[in-house]
């Protein structure tokens, strides 16, 4: 609504309503009535602070921080919140305790939904703020009090106090995912008095009664640790972390063709780790794009085999198709190799929209040492896809040999 101001005089009371008119005519609103100041009075300090809300922020990373979120101030001349924080409830806001002087006059870059176009707004142009403390201990209730401040130097009312208990600053899991023989794990964690990390092996959630974690867990066979806090006098745990761990065969990968660096998945050990990927473009998929696969692997030793798989994924959506076919060799130097077997990517599978599957060459049983797995890339998007003719990619999560 654009309408031009009447002159407005010290110390007078003005009553508004309003309606629509013409095609959009409606009720008429309520009164409004505005008593400007007199001309002895100073300006009016800002108004409290609406609204203040502390969350805390993924309870369970390397560190805690605390999210505190308030309404924006109407007054034009707010250019500034200060924050408070302390240890003790009730307590008076000074500057002993004061944590930040927020300047909501920062300019920052806004993009529309979907890029189409770009602003430059000041802070305070949003209807709330966001302020981040990092500055926090695990294990600790903090209470916060914000106070809005003026260009003339006042500063409001306080906020309501709000207040919010941190968790513990980590706990995560360290050790070698696939091993040969055996690894060593740990479980790390920021502990507070009379905090105590449980875990299970089976990937059940810890209870009190879980294992005790005093030091390095040796794992020897197919385990998934998961692991919780507890705190003194209490029967649940304090957040999660769990990791699967799992025995390989000592193989070696040789890449004829590499993978593509933007999906390497955990390195040269992805793909005889024993890990398969999900549907999901996750850590355990290498890919290829617009390249076919071509891979030896050493078994080390001569051993009696008489099947090759090899896993692969259709995600069409995401570009990600069948290879056309898989093809395997075997030699018994690593350099002289006698093709054995192929198996093409069945019809019925290439349109499909998601499929997680292994293509797998049987042959009557061979003594050898070396594997070569040669797939064939599509390369392009067939015209049957929404951007055909652009590059796909194919996803491998695992070589199996039986």
């Amino acid at each position: 609504m654009n309408q031009e101001h009447p002159t407005i005089f010290p110390f007078t009371t003005r009553v508004w309503e309003y309606a629509g008119k013409d095609n959009r005519k409606g009720e008429q609103s309520d009164e409004i009535t505005v008593t400007t100041l007199a001309t002895s009075e100073k300006n009016l300090e800002p108004g409290k602070v609406l609204g203040l809300v502390a969350t805390l922020v993924s309870p369970v990373t390397e560190h805690n921080y605390v999210g505190l979120y308030f309404y924006t101030n109407v007054e034009e001349d707010v250019n500034q919140y200060n924050l408070y924080r302390s240890k003790e409830k009730g307590f008076i806001p000074d500057a002993s305790n004061r944590i930040a002087e927020m300047d909501v006059t920062e300019e920052i870059l806004h993009k529309t939904p979907h890029g189409f176009g770009e602003a430059t707004r000041m802070l305070k142009a949003y209807n709330r703020q966001l302020f981040v403390d990092e500055e926090v201990e695990p294990y600790t209730t903090y209470y916060y009090k914000v106070a809005a401040e003026d260009d003339a130097g006042q500063q409001g009312k306080f906020s309501r106090e709000v207040s919010v208990t941190t968790s513990m600053g980590s706990l995560f899991i360290q050790g070698e995912a696939s091993f040969i023989d055996k690894t060593e794990i740990q479980i790390v964690a920021t502990l507070g008095p009379g905090s105590e990390i449980r875990y299970t092996l089976d990937g059940s959630l810890p209870s009190r009664s879980s294992k005790l974690y005093n030091g390095p867990i040796t794992m020897e066979e197919d385990r998934i640790l998961t692991a919780s806090v507890f705190m003194e006098g209490t029967e649940g745990g304090l957040g999660t972390a769990s990791s699967a761990f799992k025995r390989r065969n000592d193989y070696a990968v040789k890449y004829l063709i590499p993978f593509n660096e933007k999906w390497p998945g955990t390195g040269e050990q992805t793909l005889i780790d024993n890990f398969r990927g999900d549907y999901f473009a996750s850590k355990y998929w290498q890919g290829w794009e617009a390249e076919d696969m071509e891979i030896v692997v050493d078994l080390k030793q001569e051993k009696e085999i008489d099947s090759v798989s090899v896993g692969f994924l259709q995600s069409s959506g995401t570009w990600i198709l069948l290879p056309e076919f898989l093809e395997v060799y075997i030699s018994d130097n690593g350099i002289d190799f006698t093709y054995i077997g192929k198996m093409e990517t069945p019809e019925d599978w290439k349109r499909l929209p998601l499929k997680k599957e292994a293509l797998t060459v049987t042959f009557p049983e061979t003594r050898t040492r070396y594997v070569r797995v040669f797939a064939k890339n599509v390369k392009y998007l067939p015209d049957w896809h929404m951007v055909g003719g652009s590059k796909s990619w194919m996803f491998v999560d695992e070589i199996m040999i039986h």
